[in-house]
């Protein structure tokens, strides 16, 4: 078969029925190693059909946990645990989805809003930079405005020049950034473990979308250059002498708090990239509490049974071998067990897993 797509949740080689597996015969319903997936005909009512899980709940798991915790079902939601199903929309699983185990690493929605604040920070502080980079250089182009303003050019056309002028410098520099970020994004999924693609061209809404944002950047960098450089008198440019802006307290103010605000900017983003630095350099250099080195973990031991003692002390008879301890969890990675604590409001829709909170 063809491979699953990358940005899928999950991916898999081979499709087995599970017919023939004893886990498939099992009637208990207090363990949840299967994730199983609904597809619903179009015009469900997704709600009407979650209504449907609290009395499947209470048939067949109220029985099995009587018989496991020594209470009946009702006593045990009284005291305040939770036991049952919920409905989950595919398209969740990846960002909204809070579970200690899945079938693949998830991602995290708040690392996507403070990445895109972070861009966007920076975005703004490249429009207040292009900002006071051409009220810097006003006086060279002060020559250029009076002669056209005296050949008859008005204000609202030379706004609509270096409005232009903005826009097309825009332009340019959101082609070489794609340019960039074609040619670095292999490195960069090798360098963070990741499967990102830049569909450029095949989906046409990411294209409107980098048009729209390049016409809404160039617009509100040039905006405050445009109204400056188009404000100039003829005559206070092409007299004889030194040429001087004079600007106004307010232009003076504004462009100040703009000074102000990227500096600002600035230092949080360093900030918080040193405390990053340190919090990843503290992971990775901290003392576990054990030594992991020269240590061989034997998943799924317990399909030995009664001769899962018999095994151990064949293993501590080796010479190479040092110790051996059998346990149900690792004390890192995840745990194949997948009960799991559930946090959140409960979310109706397309994928059905078991969950147990105390």
């Amino acid at each position: 078969m063809q491979d699953m797509p990358t940005n899928s949740h999950f991916h898999v080689d081979i499709l087995a029925s599970m017919s023939g597996l004893a886990e498939a015969q099992s009637t208990t319903w207090l363990t949840s190693e299967f994730f199983t997936y609904l597809l619903l005909t179009p015009g469900t009512d997704v709600t009407q059909l979650e209504r449907k899980l609290p009395p499947i709940v209470s048939r067949y798991m109220g029985p099995q946990l009587e018989q496991a915790f020594g209470m009946p079902y009702e006593t045990f939601r009284n005291k305040g645990n939770a036991l049952g199903l919920f409905l989950q929309p595919l398209t969740d699983i990846h960002l909204r989805s809070d579970f200690a185990y899945d079938l693949s690493a998830p991602g995290n929605l708040q690392t996507v809003y403070i990445s895109s604040i972070i861009a966007g920070l920076m975005l703004l502080v490249a429009c207040i930079n292009f900002m006071n980079l051409s009220s810097a250089g006003a006086s060279r182009r002060g020559r250029e405005v009076g002669i056209r303003k005296v050949l008859g050019s008005g204000q609202s056309e030379l706004m609509k020049q270096f409005l232009f002028e903005s826009i097309l410098l825009t332009g340019l520099a959101l082609f070489l950034s794609l340019l960039l970020v074609d040619l670095t994004l292999p490195a960069f999924n090798e360098l963070a473990g990741k499967h990102l693609s830049f569909p450029f061209f095949t989906h046409p809404l990411l294209f409107v979308g980098l048009l729209v944002l390049g016409l809404l950047v160039g617009v509100a960098a040039g905006s405050y250059p445009a109204f400056f450089l188009s404000s100039f008198q003829p005559m206070a440019v092409l007299k004889g002498g030194g040429f001087q802006i004079k600007t106004s307290k307010g232009s003076i103010h504004f462009r100040s708090s703009l000074v102000v605000f990227q500096f600002f900017v600035s230092i949080a983003l360093i900030i918080a990239t040193t405390v990053v630095y340190r919090q990843l350099s503290y992971i990775q250099h901290k003392e576990l509490g054990y030594n992991k080195e020269q240590v061989i973990v034997l998943p799924e031991t317990w399909a030995l049974g009664p001769n899962e003692a018999a095994f151990r002390q064949r293993l501590l008879q080796d010479s190479r071998v040092q110790s051996v301890s059998a346990s149900v969890y690792l004390p890192a990675g995840p745990s194949s067990n997948n009960n799991f604590s559930f946090r959140r409001r409960r979310i109706p829709v397309y994928s059905s897993k078991p969950f147990v909170t105390t």
